[in-house]
């Protein structure tokens, strides 16, 4: 099957869902998640009202006893975006620019409330631009998720125990450490089998085991359950705290990598990681707090690493925009001796972006942000400044890409100051605009690196039609 063909097909669903864009969504309509399967359509079946076409491909009714139905729903992103000394100028000096696009369609069967199947087709194009596209760029045609869901339901009829067997996207915690990876065009998924357990007591439990999925930028060629990926897995539990309305979450992490790569050197790695964390979302305050400890071994030498993080905020709801103050900071260790066998570079597994340009690996940073309501438009202005947790270890992307080794010689600490302005629009329910500009001043660090790393910029516009 061509690209062309899908493109075809994916622009032939857009103009026979106008209708639907344009018109006023029902009222009762739930919302749109960024992780599709979360959206649940079984009450459109009993709302009396006139449905738009979008509105009905969201619910069509296959047998009525016993209840099965099939769910559509799709994702057109189109994205430009401008580097200029893209990784502080290692990959190159001078400006790139290149269009991105990203294709998803879904379809999701419901076989009573019991059993459900989510297919998810994948595309993702790189036009323009200097250099072969990267990893996390062009898959011309994939199976993005594809799994089995049962739902095993308790005294009522809400699911109580819900398992989880196929590829699938994984949404954990803050995203520090699992992401579905929402700026990237293409997003991550995993080969999993999970279990969650919800409500008892208060409480909610989460386990699965995984590879993530690697991906090729051909068509169909990503491999299942690869053993090229490492081994991934997770016990996790949620507590609602409900006198002091906030929430806990007590977790480990497990992880094996046969191809781990630190300024140390490369080898084998297993990873155990123990963490707990404390949030809550109130009127006025918001605040999140993390800390996590990893021990294990690399290349048989003993791991032991550590991060922290707090992330809190303000809002003033009594004024017009509704400014929210917030300071992010965080710490992850980093390597004290690379010519010692023991390791202490924090491993960050597969976070988001982390909202500039370096990893959670070896880093300390502040990062004060404003936060602006403007009707339909947002605003978020941010400045970060940050500093290498240890002058010992290097300069890590948000992979854990190793972007800087030379810290042996390199004796300052500060990487730099980066400056960020986002706006988010929705234009409608189905629409939303955004656009995000970043500079990166380099400091003393990265101008004193072998060999001279310089300022970075990135601008990015993306208009997403998501139904």
């Amino acid at each position: 099957m061509q690209t062309n063909t899908i493109f075809y097909f994916l622009s032939t669903f857009i103009i026979f869902s106008v209708e639907g864009i344009c018109q006023k969504p029902t009222s009762n309509l739930p919302p749109i998640q960024l992780v599709r399967y979360k959206e649940n359509y079984d009450s459109i079946k009993i709302q009396n009202v006139s449905l738009s076409f979008i509105e009905k491909i969201k619910h069509i009714d296959i047998d009525k006893k016993p209840a099965i139905y099939i769910s559509f729903g799709a994702e057109v992103r189109e994205a430009y975006e401008f580097h200029k000394n893209p990784v502080f100028g290692l990959r190159q000096l001078g400006s790139d620019g290149f269009w991105l696009q990203r294709y998803h369609l879904h379809a999701d069967l419901h076989v009573t409330n019991i059993v459900r199947t989510f297919l998810q087709l994948g595309s993702a194009i790189k036009i323009g631009g200097i250099g072969k596209p990267s990893p996390i760029q062009e898959d011309k045609l994939f199976m993005h998720q594809a799994f089995v869901q049962v739902a095993l339901p308790g005294k009522t009829s809400k699911p109580k125990v819900i398992i989880n067997a196929g590829r699938q996207e994984i949404e954990i915690g803050s995203g520090r450490f699992v992401s579905i990876r929402i700026g990237p065009n293409i997003r991550q998924s995993f080969d999993a089998l999970r279990v969650i357990i919800l409500d008892v007591d208060n409480w909610s439990f989460n386990a699965f085991y995984s590879r993530p999925v690697k991906n090729q930028q051909g068509y169909f060629d990503n491999e299942t359950f690869s053993d090229k990926t490492p081994d991934f897995w997770n016990i996790s539990a949620t507590h609602k705290l409900i006198k002091i309305s906030s929430n806990i979450d007590l977790y480990y992490w497990g992880l094996r990598n046969k191809d781990a790569e630190f300024v140390q050197g490369s080898g084998r790695e297993l990873r155990h990681s123990f963490g707990a964390r404390v949030f809550a979302n109130q009127k006025l305050v918001d605040y999140d707090a993390e800390v996590m400890y990893q021990f294990g071994d690399f290349n048989n030498s003993h791991i032991s690493a550590y991060t922290v993080s707090v992330d809190a905020g303000y809002t003033f709801t009594n004024l017009k925009a509704k400014p929210r103050i917030g300071l992010k900071t965080q710490i992850a260790s980093g390597d004290r001796n690379p010519s010692d066998a023991h390791l202490q570079t924090f491993n960050s597994f597969f976070p988001e972006s982390g909202g500039y340009f370096a990893g959670v690996s070896n880093l300390f940073d502040l990062h004060p942000s404003v936060d602006l309501d403007l009707n339909k438009i947002k605003l978020k202005s941010a400045v970060a400044f940050v500093w290498r947790q240890s002058n010992s270890d290097g300069l890590y992307s948000p992979g854990r890409v190793i972007i800087i080794k030379d810290a042996g010689f390199n004796k300052y600490s500060y990487i730099g100051t980066q400056v960020q302005q986002t706006a988010f629009c929705p234009i409608s329910r189905y629409v939303s605009f955004r656009g995000i500009y970043q500079y990166f001043f380099a400091g003393k660090y990265l101008s004193n690196s072998h060999p001279k790393r310089h300022d970075e910029t990135f601008f990015t516009v993306m208009v997403s039609l998501i139904i």
